[in-house]
């Protein structure tokens, strides 16, 4: 596996690392789709606690005040956002900075992408290059 380094500006960074600057990344579709999201972990959250433990279920069910439900689905949809809005910066970052030659070898499939991290004033691309000359 391979690493590459690519150097960002320090605005961008603090952008990328700071919660409010990921929630200003986000417009109205974002926030929706992270509501989907979240109604989705919910679901699933819930329906895995009925089926592993039925009688705890209902009791929290109906005993739990509705403002610690409601409290506890707004969790869900700030992680669900920021998950999202991490995601687009990363996109808009590598859209920005990545080098032609890497993106000619990911278009044709050359390189494989195995994970992408922004750390301090750095993106760092893990890629797997396929010798298949």
């Amino acid at each position: 596996m391979e690493i590459k380094k690519i150097s960002i500006t320090s605005e961008e960074s603090k952008s990328y690392h700071n919660i409010i600057g990921r929630f200003k990344a986000l417009n109205l579709v974002d926030w929706i789709k992270a509501y989907i999201v979240s109604v989705l972990y919910t679901v699933v959250i819930c329906a895995a606690f009925y089926f592993l433990v039925k009688e705890s279920a209902i009791y929290m069910w109906l005993f739990v005040p509705v403002w610690c439900k409601i409290v506890m689905f707004l969790v869900l949809l700030l992680i669900a956002a920021i998950q999202r809005s991490g995601n687009k910066q990363i996109a808009q970052l590598l859209n920005k900075y990545f080098i032609n030659d890497l993106k000619e070898e990911l278009i044709t499939g050359k390189i494989q992408l195995k994970k992408v991290k922004v750390v301090k004033d750095k993106i760092l691309v893990y890629y797997r290059k396929d010798n298949l000359d």
